[in-house]
């Protein structure tokens, strides 16, 4: 069970890695001058963002980690 929640771990990193660059990308679009370019490069964010969470929801979480108890603190 620990090297499946160790790449699961892995991915969830991943997948913050890509939504960190999908930010840098909408960043960018705001400074472009062409409207084209910048409808662009938002489509292609909006379509990575719907990607990456799909993807970030179908991940397991790790053994033993539920959300109630995460909230309740030690």
């Amino acid at each position: 069970m620990g090297k499946q929640d160790g790449r699961n771990v892995s991915a969830f990193g991943l997948v913050t890695v890509i939504y960190s660059v999908i930010l840098f990308l909408l960043g960018i679009a705001g400074t472009l001058k062409s409207e084209r370019n910048k409808f662009g490069l938002i489509t292609v964010s909006c379509a990575a963002f719907l990607i990456v969470t799909s993807c970030m929801f179908a991940l397991r979480l790790p053994e033993g980690f539920g959300i109630v108890s995460y909230f309740k603190g030690s």
